[in-house]
């Protein structure tokens, strides 16, 4: 009986990554979290199953986590430290998210990722980060209104 089950294929023509501009840019966007993301999504790619949903569920949750909770210390932190101006230290941080996501993508996948561009194969479309963008965005606008249903009075009116 054949094996009807779809599989990441043989052929490198049909395994489309993510490049380094989509990685980029959608780190610009939404974060580390986002390029994590679509870092599993190129394991899946390339067959590597465990990998894609290991780095997935670690982008979920603990690069997203992470990553809002280090901007908030590095703000908190900078205002103490620079006396009110937080805003330098919370630039440098989402300037540094992008070229994280490079160096670990460079680490991860780089040889995949080169050799799909130097073959002249096509990459994954840029809407496909765009929809990784929006869906992160989407996640974090939830899990805001979980917060804010569950705890909101309290934030509004303080401790009883």
């Amino acid at each position: 009986m054949a094996n009807t089950q779809r599989t990441a294929s043989a052929d490198p023509q049909d395994r489309r990554l993510f490049g380094w501009w989509a990685i980029a840019v959608a780190s610009v966007f939404a974060g580390l979290m986002a390029g994590a993301w679509m870092l599993a999504c190129n394991y899946a790619a390339l067959g590597r199953r465990r990998a894609a949903w290991l780095t997935g569920v670690a982008a979920v949750l603990v690069v997203g986590p992470a990553g809002v909770y280090a901007m908030l210390m590095c703000f908190l932190l900078s205002l103490d430290y620079f006396g009110g101006d937080g805003g330098l230290a919370c630039a440098a941080f989402l300037l540094a998210q992008p070229l994280l996501a490079l160096a670990w993508a460079a680490l991860a996948q780089g040889g995949a990722i080169k050799a799909r561009l130097a073959a002249g194969l096509p990459m994954r479309s840029g809407w496909h980060a765009v929809a990784i963008v929006l869906a992160i965005w989407a996640l974090a606008v939830l899990v805001c209104a979980v917060l804010w249903a569950a705890f909101g009075t309290y934030f509004l009116t303080g401790p009883d």
